[in-house]
């Protein structure tokens, strides 16, 4: 297993939207974290059951 660190804009919708990916692509979240980095951008950290088809995904998904 791999955690991945992503950068979102900090606005409704956006961890909802890396869910969605992830389940679409049939991904188990292990672990999820979240943290504030400032007013306009925060950072989700995942742990998947698959690190291949997460990198996927997530590339595929911009």
């Amino acid at each position: 297993m791999r955690q991945f660190e992503i950068v979102l804009q900090n606005k409704p919708g956006q961890l909802a939207e890396v869910c969605e990916v992830l389940s679409k692509a049939g991904i188990n979240i292990k672990s999820i974290a979240t943290e504030i980095r400032d007013e306009s951008f925060g950072m989700v950290k995942v742990l998947t059951n698959d690190e291949r088809t997460t990198r996927k995904a997530l590339q595929n998904a911009g």
